[in-house]
């Protein structure tokens, strides 16, 4: 099982990879709702908030030593979960090293058209950033699991 978070993190290195070498882009039209391919420079923190790169190389470092530390300690269901997050964060954490930026090649942009006003706001990402958050979403599904069948068996003892 472990191997599935390493592969999807080599998948994401190669996709930058091509989407550096060729800076082409692709969109896909919805109503309001539009996805596309482009090559993106996130040279900001995650979810795009302005803090520089460097002080979020350091962090994201340090929080990767710590749950390679915690990796040590947990169940081997919650193991799978962390590796992505782990994974994903490497990802990026390398682009920043290697690029000073993290290169993000899917997006997802919503406009509202009113009468006089157009609202837009645009997402950009890559699958490190969805490793990450389907890493920590299975990972509390995980733990939130093992409390509940944990407080079942309590219930057991003392009935």
């Amino acid at each position: 099982m472990i191997i599935i978070p390493i592969l999807l993190g080599l998948i994401d290195q190669l996709i930058k990879y091509l989407f550096q070498q060729n800076q082409s882009w692709a969109y896909l039209h919805g109503s309001s709702v539009q996805f596309f391919l482009a090559y993106y420079e996130n040279h900001w923190a995650a979810f795009s908030l302005p803090i520089p790169s460097r002080p979020v190389a350091i962090f994201s470092g340090l929080i990767i030593l710590w749950l390679f530390y915690k990796l040590l300690d947990v169940r081997p269901r919650l193991r799978f979960w962390v590796m992505f997050i782990i994974i994903g964060a490497l990802s990026n954490l390398l682009d920043r090293v290697r690029l000073g930026f993290v290169v993000d090649y899917m997006g997802v942009g919503v406009s509202v058209v009113g009468t006089v006003i157009t609202i837009a706001r645009t997402a950009h990402f890559n699958l490190g950033d969805i490793m990450i958050v389907l890493g920590i979403l299975g990972w509390c599904r995980a733990f939130t699991a093992k409390h509940e069948m944990d407080t079942r068996l309590d219930g057991m003892e003392n009935g």
